[in-house]
């Protein structure tokens, strides 16, 4: 998803909706992630909230779908990307 957004999310971005939904579910459960995992959910949240394509819909499908719970923890994991997590993920993808 990192490297190829189209390859999960579909060539128009037909699953989009699912991969929000899925993104609220995983940001509730932080406590069962890695912290090298949480940081590659942080960039990946942080780069469709950012998209220019994409940023947009996805706030407004996280208004329309997510609970105030999921959306609250979804927003905090957005606010711990920063440059130095994104070099972390960075490195980490360039290990793989």
């Amino acid at each position: 998803m990192l490297r190829n957004p189209k390859a999960l999310l579909g060539e128009n971005y037909e699953r989009l909706e699912q991969f929000v939904l899925v993104l609220g579910e995983i940001c509730t459960k932080k406590a069962q992630c890695e912290a090298a995992t949480w940081d590659k959910v942080a960039v990946l949240i942080a780069n469709v909230f950012q998209d220019p394509t994409l940023g947009e819909q996805v706030k407004k499908l996280c208004q329309e779908r997510l609970t105030e719970q999921q959306r609250a923890k979804l927003q905090e994991c957005y606010g711990t990307c920063n440059e130095e997590v994104r070099a972390r993920v960075t490195a980490a993808l360039a290990q793989q």
